[in-house]
């Protein structure tokens, strides 16, 4: 990315000075301008120092949801792009994460299907979805926490986000990863209010 300097020394102030989406304990996410160019940045944060000994045994949550935006990419499926990612360590114990991704107007597949002009745009859409899930599962990926937040619909497109959770379904984890996004996806629906009558393709697998 251009700039890497200016944000390295000065991350926080842009999220700060940004248009903020989301704050809390665990995560801050905000959109930014780096070279004139808008970008998400997510902060992703350690909890006291259990926790930051427990995540400095595995890779952070930038670095996972990073490599799974290019793996995604290099599949096929459609995820905002990934830029980069930062970590930020002291004393040799990593105290948070940042991600860089694209930015993309849209809302959640919940909300898109609730606003969907008629009929055909809510099968349309469903379709889309009942596809790209249908590619994870023949790719033998798990989203893991697939649910309508984490399902964009951007320009009438189907986006995967919120990455840190996938990961690929092997021999021994098969019989419980099988329709396991398909069946958290559709009951999230539910619990929104949103009808899975038989125009939703993706509860039919």
């Amino acid at each position: 990315m251009p700039f890497a300097d200016d944000i390295i020394a000065g991350v926080d102030d842009m999220m700060a000075s940004g248009l903020i989406l989301k704050h809390d304990h665990t995560c801050n996410v905000s959109m930014a301008l780096i070279g004139g160019q808008r970008v998400i940045i997510k902060r992703y944060n350690n909890k006291g120092l259990i926790h930051s000994l427990r995540q400095n045994c595995k890779p952070s949550r930038a670095r996972r949801c990073w490599i799974w935006g290019w793996r995604l990419l290099d599949a096929g499926l459609p995820t905002p792009q990934p830029f980069g990612y930062m970590e930020v360590k002291r004393f040799g114990l990593r105290q948070c994460s940042y991600l860089f991704t694209e930015y993309l107007v849209g809302s959640d597949f919940a909300e898109a299907l609730k606003a969907a002009g008629d009929e055909d745009e809510r099968s349309r859409l469903s379709r889309a979805v009942d596809e790209m899930v249908g590619v994870l599962e023949r790719k033998r990926i798990t989203h893991n926490d697939l649910k309508p937040p984490n399902v964009m619909i951007a320009g009438g497109r189907p986006y995967i986000i919120d990455l840190d959770s996938m990961r690929r379904i092997t021999f021994f984890t098969a019989f419980f990863d099988k329709g396991k996004d398909r069946k958290h996806l559709v009951k999230k629906l539910l619990r929104q209010g949103v009808s899975t009558d038989e125009r939703f393709n993706i509860i039919d697998n």
